[in-house]
């Protein structure tokens, strides 16, 4: 099994597509994009991270964790 991140369309991270296929696991993938993940956190089939924080607000972004078949085609 593999596994696929999904991110809502508007908390996709610059430089990561919607749909992310992943070869290693979810904590391997956030260490090797640190810059783009600011406190995320795994729970059950669910990436947060703060996506940004501004002056009056911290916007949290989303992604969905899926478990797929190695040969799924994303």
């Amino acid at each position: 099994m593999k596994i696929l991140l999904y991110f809502n369309a508007i908390d996709t991270p610059e430089g990561v597509g919607q749909s992310q296929m992943l070869d290693g696991t979810i904590e391997e993938f956030i260490e090797a994009n640190e810059t783009k993940f600011i406190e995320p956190i795994i729970e059950n089939d669910m990436l947060t991270f703060t996506k940004s924080i501004t002056e009056s607000e911290v916007i949290t972004g989303y992604a969905m964790i899926f478990q797929v078949p190695n040969d799924f085609k994303n």
